[in-house]
């Protein structure tokens, strides 16, 4: 075999001059015919590949790991070898990488330190909001959230929960003060309760969300329970099915934000019975007592299920959870307890509340249970004779006489 080694030599240089690269041929004596080595190959691997192949040892070079490439044959008795040493080749890489590692480095400590001081403004406002509510939670009900900042969301949180407590405080004095009937007593301390622990989670949530996450999933927080507070404030003794469940999901929502992985839920109404109307504020209590009572956030399938179905001439609402169970005979004495007259003023929006406020409303019709369902769980079943909004149905749907 002949050939010009200018050419060969002028054709490698154009392919790479910076690669550290050597290319070798021998003959099938181990005489060295070419020899070409790039501008970044030092003189001692130079002599290190020359003296290798002379031996005919190239092969064994590229095997040690120490060069990579690979060795082809021209012909029958030549061959042709392509090395690139490890370490000259590695720590190459690393100049070039060490300046890009270094500029996101220091975008990455830039970004950092930014959404610190954005989000510290947060933390200070959450911070004092949370201790007001352990205040409010106490019996402080002249206590108020303070307005600073100049996040709307978090603003719009603080109006909604004084709002809130203003109503309470009317409340409080319009039944204690003026001595107003006591089952009209148990209807508005309903609506004016609220369960201080959910509150202090639901801002503890907040709290978290803004130091963790973005702006976005902390509006959309804020938004929902600032949503159940603009509720909670309505003075409207009634509401249709459907609004009763609306507000309830987000009451979900905001459980399921803070545990997205530990609990599903699911709500099927039919469209005919949207409209029905019922008290305000009867079928969050059964929600609630899942989460005060039966849930548990260390499990993967916490679970709720609200139906609502015709059952003859009455209306069936069933609430529907896999959480702790009771026994039979703490069943028996809850079902009990919960058809008893209220004595004294209200301390919850307990059962016993739910059923004597559904009861005013639909009559004997009424029937308010608890029991054991297949899930494990425990299944707190409603069912009354309907009503329905003007110009849906004012009768009873089987009973056209009326």
């Amino acid at each position: 075999m002949t050939f010009d080694p200018d050419y060969l030599r002028r054709d490698l240089t154009q392919l790479h001059t910076q690669a550290h690269l050597q290319v070798a041929v021998v003959s099938d004596t181990n005489r060295l015919l070419f020899h070409y080595v790039d501008s970044q190959v030092i003189a001692s691997n130079e002599r290190k590949v020359a003296t290798t192949a002379t031996k005919g040892s190239l092969q064994e070079l590229l095997q040690s790991q120490a060069y990579q490439g690979r060795m082809e044959p021209l012909g029958t008795n030549n061959a042709v070898a392509v090395l690139v040493n490890s370490d000259a080749h590695r720590n190459q890489l690393w100049g070039l990488l060490a300046p890009i590692l270094t500029l996101a480095a220091v975008m990455l400590g830039i970004l950092i330190h930014s959404l610190f001081l954005t989000f510290r403004r947060y933390q200070t406002q959450l911070t004092a909001m949370i201790q007001k509510m352990h205040q409010i939670g106490k019996g402080q009900l002249g206590e108020r959230l303070a307005k600073t900042g100049n996040n709307d969301d978090l603003n719009v949180l603080a109006t909604g929960v004084n709002d809130m407590l203003t109503e309470i405080n009317q409340y409080v004095y319009q039944i204690y003060q003026l001595k107003i009937a006591q089952q009209d007593a148990n209807m508005k301390a309903l609506q004016a309760q609220i369960n201080p622990h959910f509150m202090y989670n639901t801002l503890e949530y907040i709290r978290m969300a803004a130091l963790d996450a973005g702006q976005r999933d902390l509006a959309q927080v804020v938004f929902s329970f600032a949503s159940l507070l603009r509720n909670n404030t309505d003075q409207g003794p009634t509401a249709t099915l459907g609004d009763e469940l609306r507000f309830i999901e987000k009451y979900i929502y905001l459980y399921q934000v803070r545990y997205p992985k530990q609990l599903a839920y699911q709500i099927r109404v039919p469209d005919d019975l949207q409209q029905l109307v019922m008290p305000k504020f009867t079928l969050q209590p059964l929600v609630e007592n899942y989460f005060v009572h039966g849930v548990n956030f260390a499990r993967q399938d916490n679970a709720i299920s609200i139906t609502a179905r015709h059952v003859g001439d009455h209306v069936e609402v069933a609430v529907i959870n896999n959480g702790q169970s009771l026994s039979e005979a703490e069943l028996l004495r809850v079902n009990q307890h919960i058809v008893q007259p209220i004595e004294g003023p209200p301390q919850s929006i307990g059962l016993q509340n739910v059923y004597a406020r559904l009861a005013q409303f639909f009559g004997d019709s009424v029937a308010l249970t608890l029991h054991r369902n297949d899930y494990g769980g425990i299944t707190t079943t409603v069912v009354f004779r309907p009503r329905y909004q003007k110009g849906e149905e004012q009768h009873d749907r089987h009973d056209p006489g009326r």
